[in-house]
Parts: C-alpha cells; sequence; structure tokens
C-alpha cells in the first residue's frame, strides 16, 4: 500500500480590498491572526492586515502577532512582533495558541 501525502495550508484571512493576514486561527480564548514576514526589520506597514482582521472580528477577542527574521521582541499598540525563533518557543510552549 502507498502512503499518501496530505498538503494543508493554514487559514488566511484576506479583505475585499487586498488587507491579508497570513495565518488566522480560533481557539477557546478567540482569535490568534499572525504575519509573518521575511525581512531584518519590521515596518508598521506590516501592521495593515493585522488591524483590519481586528476590526472585521470586533466582537471577538484576537491576538495579533508579527513573525520576522530580526532580533528584538515588540510590541507595537496591539501587535506582538517577535522574532521567528521566539515565535517558534512560544508556539512549541502553547503560549501563542493558548
Amino acid at each position: 500500500m502507498q502512503g499518501r501525502v496530505v498538503v494543508a495550508s493554514p487559514p488566511y484571512w484576506r479583505s475585499y480590498d487586498g488587507a491579508e493576514v497570513d495565518v488566522l486561527c480560533e481557539t477557546a480564548a478567540g482569535f490568534v491572526a499572525i504575519e509573518i514576514k521575511a525581512a531584518a526589520r519590521w515596518d508598521r506597514r506590516f501592521n495593515r492586515g493585522l488591524h483590519r482582521v481586528r476590526q472585521h472580528l470586533d466582537q471577538h477577542e484576537t491576538t495579533c502577532y508579527g513573525v520576522y527574521l530580526g532580533q528584538r521582541a515588540a510590541r507595537w499598540n496591539d501587535v506582538r512582533i517577535l522574532p521567528v525563533l521566539d515565535f517558534l518557543k512560544g508556539l512549541w510552549n502553547g503560549e501563542i495558541l493558548a
């Protein structure tokens, strides 16, 4: 019997005018929106989709993360910015999708 490979992509969100979030997950505590960038510096414009999905889901709790290749964690208003390794550690430890 041959094995089957199933490829699944994580759910994402996109507005009618092109604002998007790379990953959107629903948890028992609300939604988690994640924007992932292959950039060494986080730019405020990367937050556009995160702010829009939060407005769209206004009646639900939404936690927003930005993930990038930089070295420093930060918080810009309601978006928590994390270096990719910090994000993966938090994901592994159950802190991101709690």
